[in-house]
């Protein structure tokens, strides 16, 4: 039985204390209509410590590949460990990660590399070649409170509706509506909201347009140039992390003066202190102004782990005090947060409070750091910019669902069916589409464009300066190959607003090995809400457009699905041009408007499909033949 709003807890004895590895999780699979019936969030605690939280697979609902859609969560990324486990599955499951975590690479074969065949098209021509290769965020984990069957557990899985109003002041309220569709005006001072059968407020998502008039929000915000401070000793308070229960870390920070110009700091002026009166067993090590230097000491995208500053922490709070021994003007910081690997992200920090001489620069409840994406990206610095005052705390919409600032009609489910069923509305800083497949070429992986709508429905913009890809070879895309150079297919091209296209100076291209997916980031400043993801897919050779994909906002899957291949839409120019909707609202409008442009792969693929896969092992002489090589590709200029 289940019933809506209460947890449900399954407890299992181990007997005795042992060392986990890998659990493997399968959902209710009794049919395709009872698969629903699954878990979808869940969150393992052991011995009443959180190991892991987040959405599980739905089941498939039939016995046909069932297995794959086992949900396997790994906790250890040793690769001893990890050829063990294979070894004694039963199942003998693929156990690596998910596409969205770090990749175990598999050992590549001691043959040649292929190579690329030649492609070419007419730049600016117009024409384009269809041949081809084929968390709720309020604390951090220690303010979790366990107890037996009561337990109640602060963060996501208290799922709140889908329409919450949040006041300028941070606090939020259900939003009182009539029955009508016609917009409605929000009473700031009315939070009473009516309530259904079972006690659930009933809420609606009403016009906020006038209060969030530009002319009508408070300074905190408006997006302004950032304001100078002057001040001499500069405090920086860790409050707290992204989740992990032993430490707490940087990997860097840079004061920035009035020109933007980096404050050199040197270890006469730091000093390191735990707050935390209670805690006399801090190393003192730990708190010297030596390693503490290490902050401040540059080269932090290639810094190796035992380079970046790690502190032991339980819930305690640290100061780091910089005196620059006189007064400066300063406009901002630019941090990068702890990144040995994916998992030790989580011990980066996630409020940051600043002060200068001793005066508070930060919202109330600090500043939201973004997580690191892991090593498998080196430039990731978030830039806070100072203001002379905050007219409050700053928007903060992390973790699913979420709360947001009004904007939709209706808060009712509009009956539409996408191959994934994401979350309403998710939001955070960094965006990352795990790329996992193209529709036939084995070498190249490409697409047009993107672009995102925020909960207002307006087009998010994003500037080039925020993409970051992970290809393979450690690539961005085709310009980074030796004999691409120049090549105008770059990451800059999904978002120059030209996606319906056969242009190639339009477009993004970059190389493709097969069972690694390309990594491809938007890393903003400050968390962004989703409401409507559009793809376009790569028009020169259709071949090379993604197939399946994966979108994981701050590490947590939010979608994973297919991309419509380009020139697959039964002849119909408009789904071209409009490009494919991926929908996390339930905004009657926004579905009516775009429920066309909804492209579900199972139900619209006309042939039932086999891949056939071509890899021979090397001989035993270790020649294997001359194997087929990457091809080439270029952009001709006429």
């Amino acid at each position: 039985p289940y019933t809506a709003g209460r947890h449900h807890y399954v407890f299992i004895d181990l007997g005795r204390a042992r060392t986990i590895s890998m659990i493997r999780i399968w959902n209710y699979n009794k049919s395709r209509i009872h698969s629903y019936r699954g878990a979808r969030y869940i969150e393992l605690l052991l011995d009443e410590r959180p190991i892991f939280k987040g959405e599980i697979q739905k089941a498939p609902g039939m016995l046909q590949g069932a297995e794959a859609y086992a949900e396997n969560i790994l906790f250890t990324m040793d690769d001893e460990v990890l050829c063990a486990i294979e070894a004694h599955d039963a199942l003998d499951a693929n156990i690596t990660p998910s596409a969205g975590e770090d990749q175990t690479r598999q050992p590549t074969p001691t043959h040649s590399i292929p190579e690329r065949p030649k492609t070419a098209g007419r730049m600016g021509s117009g024409s384009s070649s269809r041949s081809g290769g084929g968390v709720g965020d309020s604390q951090d984990l220690s303010s979790w409170q366990y107890a037996a069957a009561d337990a109640k557990v602060e963060g996501p899985s208290e799922r709140l509706p889908p329409q919450v109003v949040v006041s300028e002041t941070g606090e939020m309220s259900p939003e009182r509506t009539e029955e009508s569709d016609s917009p409605l005006t929000p009473n700031p001072n009315d939070v009473r909201p009516s309530l259904g059968a079972d006690g659930r407020p009933m809420t609606r998502a009403g016009s906020l347009c006038a209060t969030l008039h530009p002319h009508n929000r408070p300074a905190f915000l408006s997006a302004t140039a950032s304001s100078c401070v002057q001040g001499q000793v500069l405090t920086l308070k860790l409050l707290s992390n992204w989740g992990d229960l032993d430490a707490i870390g940087m990997c860097g920070v840079e004061i920035l003066l009035a020109d933007d110009s980096v404050f050199e700091v040197k270890a006469d002026m730091i000093s390191v202190r735990c707050e935390d009166t209670l805690r006399d067993d801090v190393n003192s090590s730990y708190l010297s102004a030596n390693y503490a230097l290490s902050l401040f000491s540059g080269g932090f995208g290639s810094k190796e782990k035992t380079e970046m500053w790690l502190i032991p922490y339980a819930g305690n709070r640290y100061s780091i005090c910089v005196d620059m021994q006189r007064s400066v003007s300063l406009s901002g910081l630019r941090v990068w947060n702890y990144n040995s690997s994916l998992e030790g992200s989580y011990r980066g920090v996630k409020r940051l409070a600043i002060a200068l001489d001793d005066v508070n620069i930060s919202p109330p409840v600090g500043h939201l750091i973004r997580k690191a994406p892991g090593p498998i990206v080196q430039d990731y610095a978030q830039h806070i910019k100072f203001q002379a005052s905050l007219g409050g705390a700053a928007i903060e919409r992390v973790g699913t669902p979420q709360i947001f600032f009004g904007g939709g009609h209706s808060g009712v489910d509009v009956a539409l069916v996408q191959e994934y069923e994401p979350p309403t509305l998710p939001s955070g800083f960094v965006f990352k589409f795990v790329l996992l497949s193209t529709w036939d070429d084995r070498f190249y992986m490409g697409l047009n464009g993107l672009q995102l709508y925020d909960h207002l429905d307006r087009p998010v913009p994003i500037k080039a300066s925020v993409l970051r890809a992970a290809c393979a070879g450690g690539t961005t895309s085709v310009a980074d190959l030796q004999d691409c150079k120049g090549d105008p297919r770059t990451l800059d091209k999904l978002v120059d607003d030209v996606n319906d296209t056969t242009d190639d100076r339009h477009m993004w291209l970059a190389p493709y090995e097969r069972g690694e997916p390309n990594n491809m980031f938007i890393m903003f400043e400050e968390p962004v809400t989703l409401s409507l993801l559009k793809l376009w897919n790569y028009t020169k050779s259709p071949g090379r457009g993604v197939r399946e994909f994966q979108l994981c906002i701050d590490d947590v899957l939010v979608y994973k699905g297919h991309v419509r291949q380009a020139g697959k839409s039964g002849g119909d120019r408009s789904l071209e041009a409009a490009g494919q909707s991926i929908l996390f609202t339930h905004d009657r409008r926004v579905v009516a408007r775009e429920r066309s442009n909804v492209y579900c792969h199972n139900q619209q693929s006309e042939v039932d499909e086999m891949v056939f896969i071509d890899d021979p092992p090397p001989t035993a002489g270790g020649d294997s033949g001359r194997l087929e090589q990457r091809p080439g590709t270029s952009v001709v200029l006429r």
